[in-house]
């Protein structure tokens, strides 16, 4: 059998039908976000309560981050993450602004929402704080 080539082969007919079942199976089960219009207004209603817990826990408002953790799973779940993923960044952003903030230049550097941010984004990215 030197110098003889492999060729694959084409699934045998008994087989060709659950294949292409298997494939429109595939087809359908798609990725939350590919479903959904982020427009939509059930989609932005989750995205504003995504906001409100966000800046809730990172202003140290009392259980805020407790719900943050309980709404994060869910709405990975319902919405995807390519759909989160621009919000994500934004929080990112913010909160990196938090970190940089000068003390005494101004206004007073708050600690407390800079380390309240960095647990948001532990929450955020499913990192252990």
């Amino acid at each position: 059998m030197e110098g003889s080539s492999r060729q694959s082969h084409a699934a045998h007919h008994k087989f060709q039908k659950s294949c292409a079942a298997a494939k429109a199976e595939e087809a359908a089960i798609a990725a939350p976000s590919a479903l959904l219009d982020a427009d939509a207004p059930e989609v932005v209603a989750r995205l504003e309560a995504l906001d409100d817990a966000v800046f809730d826990a990172i202003q140290g408002k009392s259980a805020a981050l407790a719900d943050l953790q309980r709404l994060w799973p869910l709405l990975k779940t319902e919405l995807g993450e390519p759909l989160l993923a621009e919000s994500r960044g934004q929080y990112i952003r913010y909160a990196l602004s938090l970190w940089q903030e000068p003390a005494g230049v101004g206004r007073d550097h708050d600690s407390a929402r800079a380390v309240n941010a960095l647990e948001v984004l532990c929450v955020l990215f499913d990192e252990a704080p």
